[in-house]
């Protein structure tokens, strides 16, 4: 009596449990029980086990000591040690499945359940002009005659085979549903139908016929297969192959087959070519789905070693699509994904980065794929860059992925060996020599042999009176062969010659019969001639090799050209910065908290005077502009806020609006900011030796250095602690060596150094400062202007709330020491008048001013006069209109101006020359009506 095959199994698992600890066929230490890959092997009774003298009675379970009793008693145990006999099992494991399931033969790209599904349909005459059979029929014949394994893993071979989005030119010509590049699984093999591709039969099977490969007998030995496919084309290369065996693994992208038959064509005329050579032909793969590959480095790589990383990225263009309404929104519109990825997983992830916040600027996502193509809409928010919003698609979605390449094939259907795509095509040229001498030895022969009959027709057919009379006369047809053989007869025919003869028909014994054998017989002459040739003239099969290639082209058509484009660039994400024109922009906010970016061309250069154009639109009763200046897009916009914390966020990301746009919620930029704006700051680029001034409303200064800000977190940092009733008024730029003028909103202004003899820099964040200027009660810090100690071109523009302004120079107010109350700068004539902002200007800059209705004024800086005298009054710079006055200035200096085209308009010709009467020492101004109307002190 023996077991059963469930208690067989019963017994080997209750052994497996045990903490069995052995080293494996890999030389890796298995302890705590086997892998469920080994557990799950059901074994023979010749494979269990004693284990009793390796491991002790005491480790053993009661229930498989039972077991083994059973075994014992009723059948018979080979005993063997356990680690040794899971050695030789498992290697021959292994190599059963490297040789016979997960690997491809470098010869023809193939595994073995690939080539016995195009040979059993090959064999059942299921070509490319043949009707579709049922893919079942197809399966069924090719487990019961060649692949003793699941279904399962055979009609997903033969489907992968047919997808067209897994090769640009599919082996087999599926019809029906075959699964979709969405991750749509296919059709049951019942309903989907299949025949061979015309790749498949020119290429791969055409020579099978001609004694070109040797077959070995099937599972069964009631069938022959062939070890390899006699193919014409290297498949390896041109349709790839994936597959994880025991301890090796491959994968091999697919390559263009115009690109990869040329590189075998430059082998063929010039086998010492170099490897450079062949790679600017062959430059890197060509994927079935498209898209980019993205630099060449990855693809040198795996040509030169056989292994490399290849960037694949998703193709990709913009677009204004329609919305309701009539409107467009540009969009990005992706055609093109990378090889082996699932669309509707791409969407699906886009869609949680898009509600996750790790992707903004998105407006809507939508998939409009169809039967035409792939197309993915992916709608950019109007506040974000478009080029910024595809780049971090890319580099946070799988729109952007690598391939890792490795080249790893059977070398002969021996051995595993990792190869490079040069020495692929070598093997290729080698075993297509072979391939080819094999068919002219087979064709030579076949000519030979029909040769050798024609000439015995023609010798009968000479006296053909005389071989009628020797059949007729003999007995039996043993007796006409036998004459018709013998040398002393007429004829001498050869066995192969007699018999042939003896079943050649009576209608063939005719004149024309005759003439046509006498030309059949000369043209296989020349045939043999020919392929006897071939058979020494290397060159000879060079040239059928080419013309083999060119008859393959041919036959592909158009389905042979290059699917994925290839784009020079690194594979790293862009720099944001690099995809963001450095454009100039004027920033404007709110009292609301309203921020506002717009383009500076909007606005074009006016004289003095002028009525100034909207920059704000319609702002509400009870909001106003509070800060307004000009940068450019790459620079950083630093925020501090009036209790002393400072936020950072780079100028383009700040939404683009329209003039008429009262812009974005400033909450919506820095969510953390819970306290209005006191000043902005423009960070073009940090040096060391820089400093920040901080200045509050009550004339208290701190200096930081500028690196500090370097550190800043998006949710700010405080940089200032403040007294109960102050509040940070500005900042500014500075360095140890220049001069500090701090003006207040009462026309006093104190002008000190800055030098750390003067004020140190302050390390702590939490300290607050010194006192720079002391202030009456009625009065605070209105601007404070940074320039170089003794500089010569200390300019400063002066502009009240009335419009006036006027220019002066810092060296011409007394420097004093921190602390003092300063002395007046500018005269102001009543008493809600006051001054507005004090900027530092070049007579090439340019200004540009705001008022509280949100008009706004550009003009050159140039047209404003220079006044020696601390108590002149200036010209009129605005014209205002009824309750309004000037509450924001800022000037572009050159770095903002440098290659702009600005148009000059003259808004107001009669208030482009009016000034107001002043009272000064001197001038440096060109008009002289203002020195003779002024009073002079």
């Amino acid at each position: 009596m023996s077991l059963t095959r469930i208690q067989a199994f019963g017994l080997v698992r209750e052994i497996f449990k045990m903490e069995v600890s052995f080293v494996g066929v890999a030389g890796t230490v298995v302890g705590k029980g086997l892998p469920r890959a080994v557990t799950d092997v059901r074994y023979s009774r010749r494979r269990l086990c004693s284990t009793s003298a390796t491991l002790g009675d005491d480790s053993v379970s009661d229930r498989a000591k039972e077991a083994l009793q059973i075994q014992t008693e009723y059948g018979a145990i080979e005993k063997a040690d356990l680690a040794e006999e899971m050695s030789k099992s498992y290697m021959a494991y292994a190599m059963s499945v490297i040789l016979g399931r997960a690997l491809p033969d470098i010869r023809d790209g193939l595994k073995p359940v690939h080539r016995r599904i195009l040979y059993a349909m090959h064999q059942m005459k299921v070509g490319a002009d043949s009707p579709y059979r049922k893919s079942a029929r197809v399966v069924g014949e090719v487990l019961g005659k060649y692949h003793p394994h699941g279904e399962g893993s055979v009609y997903d071979a033969l489907v992968r085979m047919a997808q067209t989005f897994s090769s640009s030119i599919p082996l087999i010509d599926g019809h029906g549903n075959f699964g979709s590049i969405d991750g749509d699984s296919p059709a049951a093999m019942r309903y989907t139908e299949c025949r061979l591709s015309k790749l498949s039969t020119q290429a791969l099977l055409r020579d099978i016929e001609y004694g070109t490969v040797d077959f070995t007998p099937n599972f069964d030995s009631m069938e022959q297969e062939p070890n390899v496919i006699p193919s014409r084309i290297p498949n390896l290369l041109i349709s790839g192959s994936q597959g994880i065996a025991v301890g090796v693994a491959t994968k091999i992208p697919p390559f263009n087959l115009v690109e990869t038959l040329e590189a075998l064509g430059c082998l063929l005329d010039n086998p010492d070519c170099s490897s450079e050579e062949l790679a600017e032909i062959l430059p890197a793969p060509d994927f079935p789905t498209g898209g980019q590959i993205v630099g060449l480095s990855g693809a040198r790589d795996l040509f030169m070693t056989g292994k490399g990383k290849i960037m694949m990225r998703a193709k990709t263009h913009f677009e204004l699509v329609k919305l309701k309404g009539g409107r467009t929104r540009e969009a990005i519109i992706v055609t093109e994904i990378p090889y082996q990825l699932n669309k509707s997983t791409i969407v699906k992830s886009i869609a949680e980065l898009v509600n996750s916040k790790q992707l903004e600027g998105v407006a809507d996502l939508r998939d409009e794929s169809d039967r035409s193509g792939t197309r993915i809409v992916v709608e950019v928010a109007k506040s974000a860059h478009s080029e910024v919003v595809r780049n971090n698609l890319l580099k946070k979605s799988a729109l952007q992925t690598s391939f890792s390449g490795q080249i790893v094939a059977l070398d002969g259907g021996k051995l595993p060996k990792l190869y490079n795509v040069r020495e692929c095509l070598e093997k290729f040229i080698e075993f297509r020599k072979q391939i080819i001498l094999k068919r002219a030895k087979f064709e030579m022969d076949k000519a030979a042999a029909r040769d050798h009959t024609v000439q015995g027709y023609l010798k009968v057919l000479r006296d053909v009176d005389n071989a009628i009379r020797i059949i007729r006369n003999s007995e039996e047809a043993k007796e006409a062969k036998a004459q018709l053989m013998s040398p002393a007869g007429s004829f001498g025919l050869s066995a192969e010659q007699a018999d042939a003869v003896l079943n050649l028909p009576l209608r063939r014994i005719t004149k024309m019969e005759t003439s046509s054998l006498t030309v059949e017989h000369e043209k296989l002459e020349a045939t043999i001639a020919d392929l006897r040739e071939t058979l020494v003239n290397d060159e000879k099969v060079c040239k059928i090799m080419k013309a083999e290639f060119a008859e393959v082209l041919k036959s592909a058509g158009k389905k042979a050209e290059r699917r994925t484009e290839i784009v020079s660039g690194s594979p790293e994400y862009e720099d944001e910065l690099k995809l963001i024109p450095n454009g100039r922009s004027v920033i404007v906010i709110t009292e609301k908290g309203y921020m506002k970016r717009m383009p500076i061309s909007n606005f074009n250069v006016q004289h003095r005077g002028g009525t100034g154009s909207s920059g704000i639109g319609n702002l509400r009763e009870d909001d106003g502009v509070s800060h307004f200046f000009t940068c450019r897009d790459h620079d950083t916009v630093i925020v501090i806020t009036k209790i002393g914390i400072v936020y950072r966020l780079p100028a383009y990301k700040i939404p683009v609006s329209p003039r008429s746009s009262r812009g974005t919620l400033i909450s919506k930029l820095f969510p953390h900011m819970t306290s209005k704006v006191a000043e902005v700051l423009i960070v073009h680029e940090s040096e060391e030796d820089e400093y920040l001034v901080i200045v509050t409303k009550r004339g208290r200064m701190k200096k930081i250095t500028l690196s500090i800000l370097a550190k800043i977190s998006s949710t700010g940092s405080v940089v200032m602690a403040l007294r109960r009733g102050d509040e940070v008024k500005t900042a500014k730029r500075s360095k140890e060596t220049d001069n500090i003028l701090l003006c207040s909103r009462k026309g006093l202004a104190l002008r000190a150094s800055l030098s750390n003899d003067m004020i140190r820099a302050q390390l702590g964040r939490r300290t607050e400062g010194v006192i720079g200027m002391r202030l009456q009660d009625d009065d605070e810090i209105i601007d404070v202007v940074v320039n170089k100690k003794d500089s010569e071109e200390d300019y400063v523009l002066c502009v009240l709330s009335s419009g006036i302004g006027k220019r002066f120079r810092c060296r011409d107010l007394t420097e004093q020491r921190r602390g003092g109350k300063g002395s007046i700068y500018a005269k102001l004539s009543r008493e809600n008048e006051n001054v507005v902002a004090v900027k530092p200007c070049e007579p090439d800059d340019q200004f540009m001013l705001i008022t509280t209705t949100g008009a706004v004024v550009r003009v050159e800086a140039s047209v404003v006069p220079f006044y020696k005298g601390r108590f002149a009054r200036g010209v009129k710079l605005q014209k205002l209109k009824e309750d309004s006055e000037v509450i924001g200035v800022d000037l572009i200096n050159k770095r903002i101006q440098e290659d702009t085209e600005d148009s000059v308009e003259l808004v107001n010709p009669e208030l482009a020359s009016e000034e107001l009467p002043f009272t000064g020492v001197g001038t440096e101004s060109d008009d002289s009506e203002a020195v003779k109307d002024g009073d002079q002190t």
